[in-house]
Formats: C-alpha cells, structure tokens, sequence
C-alpha cells in the first residue's frame, strides 16, 4: 500500500521526505531507509501545509500540524503526526496545537485526503497511532557544543523535563482514528521513527 501512494497525484501534493523547522526534527531510523533515503516501500511522509497553502478557500486557511509519517511493518500499520516547536513551552500556546491536530483528524485523514486514510474500499491494519508535539523545551540543542554532549545533557535533565512535558500535555483532549484512542505526547527533538516503532530520548 505505501509503495502504491507515491504514485497517487494527490498524495504528490503533500509529499516530503523530511520532517525539520529551526532545528527541531523527526527523524526515520535506519529500518526505514535504504542508502540513507527513504525507502519507499516501508514509509511515506506528508506535510499538509502543502495541500492547504495552495486551495483557493473561501474561509481563513487551516492550520495544520508540520508532518504525517505513514509506516508499514508487514501487515500492521503505524501513524505519526508531528507538530515542531523550536520556542518554550510557555511561549506555545494550546489553543494553536490543537487547531493544528483538529484539522488532521477532522479534514486530513476523513475528508481531504480520506481516499488514503479512511477509504472503506482500502482497509488496512492500523495498529499504533502517535501524535506529538516534537520540541525542546530546556533549548538543550543550543547549550550543547555536539550530539555527544546533547545526550549527556538530555539525560541529565530527563526527570525534569519528563514531568514539564507531561505538565504541558495534560491540557489536550484524545484523538480517536480507525478505532485507536490516543493523547498528545511532547517529545524531545529528535524521536526516532523505525519499523516497528520509535525511541524517545527521555524514555
């Protein structure tokens, strides 16, 4: 299914083969490349900015978060949807993290692009959905000199930023998708995509 949507022309909108703002970032692991691009019979991203910048709309252009990760292990189906915030915590307001997910899962995945997502005619097996607020809320990145020492500092700090991250996401309501409940989750830039699922710097 995932090799068959590179060749679908509305999908060719939205294509990226990155997901980066201001140095904050996701990032596909190793399972999910070939030569260090994607590969495409395992992954597909998407930035909805693309469709939505370029429509001719007759109210206000809605927001939308950054990127949307499709993945396929197998027969099982995993979904990511990011949102990237390079300013603090204090400085990111809730009201536009949501309207950014709202529009994912109200137009994107049902409406807009329903003819991928939720297409009755093209089940698939979704077995993992991840929405995140991908950030750094200590600004670690700018303090370290290299990534050796950005671990070091990103451990360091884990307790403290496992509780003002969770602090954070307790305002947001769940999104329901294809039968998969699931909450908002800030993570620490870069969370890295695999297969099989992902790794958190702070778990």
């Amino acid at each position: 299914m995932i090799a068959e949507l590179y060749s679908d022309e509305k999908v060719f909108e939205v294509l990226a083969y990155s997901i980066d703002e201001e140095g904050i970032s996701v990032s596909l692991g190793q399972s999910l490349l070939i030569d260090d691009e994607v590969d495409t019979d395992k992954a597909i991203v998407m930035k909805p900015d693309l469709y939505y910048c370029t429509q001719n709309m007759k109210e206000l252009t809605p927001k939308s978060a950054d990127g949307i990760v499709f993945v396929a292990n197998g027969s099982e189906y995993h979904l990511y949807v990011a949102e990237l915030k390079s300013s603090r915590l204090a400085d990111i307001k809730r009201s536009d993290i949501k309207e950014k997910f709202d529009t994912i899962f109200e137009r994107f995945f049902t409406c807009d692009y329903a003819h991928v997502f939720d297409n009755k005619t093209l089940p698939y097996n979704l077995v993992a959905l991840n929405i995140w607020l991908v950030c750094d809320p200590l600004k670690l990145r700018l303090r370290a000199a290299d990534e050796d020492e950005f671990i070091r500092l990103a451990a360091a700090s884990k307790a403290k930023m496992r509780t003002l991250l969770a602090d954070y996401a307790a305002g947001f309501k769940p999104y329901s998708f294809k039968g998969i409940v699931a909450t908002v989750q800030p993570m620490l830039s870069p969370p890295v995509i695999e297969v099989d699922g992902f790794t958190d710097l702070l778990a």
